[in-house]
């Protein structure tokens, strides 16, 4: 029995899992990492993201909220942007 017991971790978890970390989140978490509210996440951020369904439950591989950032980030007042950080309008100019 000591002999199986130096393979658990303190806290019950076998050795090395602790250095993985989390790899997915649940939704309230996944919210809560970008700063915001479920509502705004199940409305604006969810649907373009990959998700882990399983039953009722939704997990949000921390990868893919990584990957969402780095693809929907841009530069506060860079070139390409509009007065109000939005992104300008490209087309034809009319002339007055």
């Amino acid at each position: 029995m000591a002999a199986a017991r130096r393979w658990i971790e303190e806290d019950g978890a076998p050795p090395g899992a602790a250095s993985l970390g989390r790899l997915a989140l649940s939704k309230r978490e996944a919210a809560d990492a970008l700063g915001v509210s479920v509502d705004f996440f199940e409305e604006h951020v969810m649907h373009e993201l990959r998700v882990v369904r399983r039953g009722r439950r939704r997990l949000i591989p921390i990868r893919e909220l990584e990957r969402w950032l780095e693809a929907d980030a841009s530069f506060a007042g860079g070139a390409g942007t509009g007065a109000l950080g939005g992104p300008v309008k490209r087309g034809a100019r009319r002339s007055a």
